[in-house]
């Protein structure tokens, strides 16, 4: 009690053994179309990155650390603590939990609208990987989204998938496209079973669950 933890700035990798294989898991398509099926269960085993557990007056001074998460895990829980104060830090992923690409062709074919995507390097995905999930089209010159309905997502390449799309509003050869493959992995900091917690400029940039949860 009454200590404050510096942390010095810089980037720290949180990984485990089960975080990588629940990865390598959705990105091969081992967990169907439904992950949420085996991730979002009470049975579902799951690594922690750090536990700030029983801490009572402290302060967790991270300002400018950068925790990259290697895989799918917790990367943060404060549990069973009081007057507990954590900082300055920014949580995300190497291998980020969704995938990004361009419209790199539209064609229009029996009445529909196609939109040919072209993934990033290192947004690659494997055959059975869910992609209906929820998408998104951005026009990257501002920054906005474009209101697009999609009704089927396909695969073609591991670089390469096909969306029919409706109500195009505006989707142009160029746009940004975006997709998750999963609703619902742990929260990037999970609170419980305390009281007076706060954090404090912490900055999340990607999680494959929600962000901040909070319980008892």
């Amino acid at each position: 009690p009454g200590t404050t933890l510096v942390i010095p700035s810089g980037e720290y990798v949180l990984s485990g053994e089960l975080s990588r294989e629940a990865q390598r898991k959705l990105f091969c398509g081992e967990f169907t179309n439904d992950p949420q099926k085996f991730m979002f269960t009470p049975k579902y085993k799951y690594d922690v990155g750090i536990d700030f557990k029983g801490l009572k007056d402290v302060c967790i001074d991270a300002s400018g650390v950068r925790f990259l998460v290697d895989g799918y895990m917790e990367p943060i829980r404060v549990s069973e603590c009081e007057n507990v104060e954590l900082r300055g830090f920014s949580v995300d992923h190497i291998r980020k939990p969704y995938s990004r690409g361009t419209v790199d062709r539209l064609n229009e074919k029996d009445g529909k609208l196609f939109a040919e995507i072209l993934l990033d390097k290192g947004c690659e995905i494997k055959k059975g990987v869910p992609l209906g999930i929820r998408h998104l089209f951005v026009d990257p010159k501002n920054g906005k989204s474009l209101k697009t309905k999609v009704c089927r997502s396909e695969f073609i390449s591991e670089s390469r998938v096909l969306e029919e799309i409706s109500e195009a509003n505006g989707v142009f050869e160029g746009a940004l496209f975006y997709t998750i493959h999963t609703g619902h992995s742990r929260p990037a900091i999970l609170l419980e079973k305390s009281k007076n917690v706060y954090l404090k400029d912490v900055s999340i940039h990607s999680n494959p669950g929600m962000g901040i949860v909070g319980n008892r």
